[in-house]
């Protein structure tokens, strides 16, 4: 909230041309900040290009099923943790799968990624539950009792667990820049924030269920709005990347 404002420092900054003299507000630098990351992106971007080896490359994409986002909310160190720590399993156990005949030159069954994603973060989050590390709000106390829990995750596994593998649509070049503009973006930039008047907020959104649109507007509270930006806040200490 303090971020570009006098509350902050300035410094001021002179054209060495004509002299023409400007003071800018200095910034928060903190990674939440739709304001101070977009310096950073290029420079990660190209970081990450320069790493690019002359090889093929595959997008792989990891997700949760919509069952998990109560404990997800209440639990995100641990679960987004667990949920990394699942995708990276895949990867070490690649060795049980590789198979170098395999017509599409994967080093293991693109199919059998969700299934055995699934069950290392099953297996992890029970554990946590087991250790006594989840926490549940009180509307969801019944959680607490270990049947209840077990009934829960079952249910979870049943679900839809979409994770795919594909080809860059055009070269891994384009695959790091699209990464790009989610790991320095937060939430909401403030071109599409249209109007803030009388506890409500206008902004511009993508609806992606209506493919003829490209753009619409919504008005919520200014509480609401608030609640939906902090659900991008991470934990202390964790990374996107």
């Amino acid at each position: 909230m303090r971020c570009r404002t006098s509350a902050l420092g300035s410094h001021k900054l002179k054209c060495d041309k004509c002299g023409y003299k400007r003071i800018e507000y200095d910034s928060c630098c903190n990674r939440h900040c739709p304001k101070c990351q977009g310096a950073k992106r290029p420079e990660w971007v190209e970081k990450r290009l320069a790493e690019l080896l002359p090889v093929a490359y595959y997008h792989s994409v990891f997700t949760l099923p919509h069952t998990l986002n109560l404990p997800a909310l209440y639990n995100m160190k641990i679960i987004y943790d667990i949920f990394l720590a699942s995708c990276g399993g895949i990867s070490t156990d690649g060795k049980k799968w590789i198979n170098l005949s395999y017509r599409k030159k994967f080093l293991f069954p693109v199919k059998a990624m969700s299934m055995r994603m699934r069950k290392i973060f099953s297996e992890k989050l029970q554990r946590a539950y087991d250790d006594g590390k989840l926490v549940f709000p009180e509307k969801f106390s019944c959680l607490k009792e270990p049947e209840n829990f077990k009934h829960f995750l079952n249910r979870a596994t049943w679900d839809k667990w979409i994770n795919y593998t594909k080809k860059p649509f055009s070269s891994p070049e384009k695959v790091v820049k699209y990464i790009g503009h989610y790991t320095h973006r937060v939430a909401i930039s403030n071109q599409r924030i249209i109007d803030i008047a009388n506890g409500k907020i206008t902004f511009k959104y993508r609806d992606y269920k209506d493919s003829n649109v490209i753009s619409k507007m919504m008005t919520i509270s200014a509480e609401e709005f608030i609640r939906r930006f902090l659900l991008h806040i991470l934990p202390k200490g964790f990374k996107k990347i």
